[in-house]
């Protein structure tokens, strides 16, 4: 029997490489701003209509990864992320021939080359521990030329979609990553510094108290007396498990991400402040609805809160909107620097809207 001759095969119903990401990623997004009041959005928008690439550098926990996401997830884009792990091979991203069931093989392409070819989201995933042998293929993606070559694809070359949007992501702390090089980190032409934010951090859980903490843990690891970041999810789950089963059982939870010999003063931070998160919780509870019915506090149900017309907030006193915001709405003083009567009102609007 003569030999069946290797094809190409792009037939996206037998293999989905990269996915639109769920729109829950978008609507529950809170944005941040950088220098010019532009949001990450703005930014990564832009970049995929010049076709530059973007670098995020900053902390493990900073929701890097959920932004680009959202953004996907908002433009309805195709996403795929690269893990920079040491196992990773280059046929693993960009394709390879696969037996046809006809004694033939026929060839896949992989998820980075699906995107090149018909555009979307490409994150790269902690590119400062990507290995060389998968780096020195993006190199052309990266620079003008925005193409890739598959040589064990006959050396076809793939000039990028018009609609694709190369991000990368980096953590300079973790163990094991090396520094990128100029001429690598040069293909960035935007790069953001991407830190923990508290503006951020404060309308995604509600314990002003549990902020203090964790303002004074992060002072500790960047001393250097803690290995461990403290990242803004898990103060949400701080929260949340606080919420359902209680506090002492949401604090020892907390201590056991830490490393052992780190332990005993993760506890005693929260020690030091246990009747102020009480006292939060309580009234966090109480404003949430929470019914003795569920485990953790006991609260009872939440009174009605009479409604506020955006007129009324206007005729107020800057005093009595700023009262209103932090002690009603919950809103994390530091939002509210800056701002006048009107800016405060339209800014409870906004929030008004996020949850609608």
């Amino acid at each position: 029997m003569a030999a069946r001759k290797a094809s190409t095969s792009q037939d996206e119903d037998n293999v989905r490489l990269a996915l639109v990401p769920d729109a829950s990623y978008a609507s529950g997004y809170v944005s941040r701003k950088f220098a010019g009041g532009r949001t990450e959005f703005e930014l990564y928008e832009f970049a995929l209509q010049n076709h530059f690439n973007v670098l995020l550098e900053g902390p493990t926990g900073v929701a890097k990864t959920t932004s680009v996401l959202a953004y996907a997830a908002k433009r309805k884009l195709p996403f795929y992320s690269v893990s920079s792990s040491a196992g990773t091979e280059p046929s693993q991203l960009f394709g390879k021939y696969i037996p046809d069931g006809a004694g033939g093989f026929v060839w896949q392409d992989g998820p980075v080359t699906h995107l090149f070819r018909h555009g979307g989201v490409l994150l790269l995933n902690e590119v400062n521990f990507i290995p060389t042998r998968v780096a020195s293929v993006l190199f052309s993606a990266l620079d003008r030329r925005r193409e890739i070559q598959l040589i064990d694809h006959k050396g076809e070359v793939i000039v990028a979609h018009n609609d694709l949007l190369i991000v990368a992501d980096m953590n300079p702390d973790y163990y094991g990553t090396q520094a990128l090089n100029a001429a690598f980190r040069n293909r960035f032409k935007i790069q953001l510094a991407w830190d923990y934010d508290p503006k951020i951090e404060s309308r995604l859980f509600k314990s002003k108290e549990l902020a203090k903490i964790a303002a004074k843990l992060r002072v500790s690891h960047r001393q250097g007396e803690l290995d461990t970041p403290i990242s803004t999810n898990m103060l949400i789950e701080f929260e949340e498990i606080t919420l359902g089963l209680g506090l002492d059982f949401a604090r020892e939870n907390f201590a056991n991400h830490f490393k052992v010999d780190e332990r005993e003063a993760i506890v005693q931070t929260f020690n030091t402040f246990e009747q102020n998160l009480i006292t939060d919780y309580e009234r966090i509870g109480k404003k949430s609805g929470k019914t003795s019915q569920q485990p953790g506090f006991v609260f009872e149900e939440s009174e009605d809160v009479e409604e506020i017309e955006f007129d009324d907030l206007l005729a107020m006193t800057l005093e009595q909107i700023t009262a209103f915001a932090v002690e009603q709405c919950e809103v994390n003083p530091a939002e509210l620097e800056g701002k006048d009567v009107k800016g405060i009102a339209d800014f409870l609007l906004e929030l008004t809207e996020d949850v609608e």
